[in-house]
């Protein structure tokens, strides 16, 4: 029996989600649902999906990006090759993310980034927003968020509009 109960204490740290009481959560309530994905595994994943060869690329090693913006109206939607001279300042959005543990999937995606690398090797990026904080976007499908925004910026998927709109006009 001791031995049981030392593996049912174990189990309670280590898989903190399960251990919650039913009756904590509220399906109609996201604020009380648990984390999707554990701290633990997140900050593996980090390392494969936001560093590496799989991660987004340093500029120095894009060959090109093409960018898609999400309009609300699917007859309103822009793509355009982002001008190499802006690569940096588009690139440096994502430097501080990390993988959302409880991604908020109501966010619309406002654009894509579509990019190559030199050795061709290939990443879909993208933005989701409109309106709401933290800054969320989306490295091959992993939903991803970076919690410091500009500080002049309230709303941070804006400001990244603002510059890609930047680029598309000086094409």
């Amino acid at each position: 029996m001791l031995v049981l109960s030392a593996i049912t204490f174990a189990a309670y740290l280590c898989m903190p989600t399960l251990a919650m009481s039913q009756d904590t959560i509220d399906p109609s309530d996201p604020a009380t649902w648990p984390p999707l994905v554990e701290r633990r595994a997140a900050e593996l994943y980090e390392k494969s999906v936001l560093q590496g060869k799989n991660a987004i690329p340093e500029v120095a090693d894009v060959s090109k990006i093409v960018v898609e913006i999400t309009a609300r109206d699917p007859n309103d939607v822009k793509s355009f090759e982002l001008p190499a001279s802006h690569y940096e300042k588009i690139l440096s959005h994502f430097e501080k993310g990390v993988i959302q543990q409880s991604p908020i999937f109501s966010m619309p995606e406002v654009a894509c980034l579509k990019i190559w690398t030199k050795d061709r090797r290939f990443r879909r990026v993208c933005v989701f927003g409109y309106g709401q904080a933290p800054f969320s976007f989306s490295v091959q499908g992993v939903r991803c968020k970076v919690n410091s925004a500009p500080k002049d910026f309230h709303d941070p998927s804006r400001a990244f509009l603002e510059v890609l709109r930047a680029a598309e006009g000086e094409r």
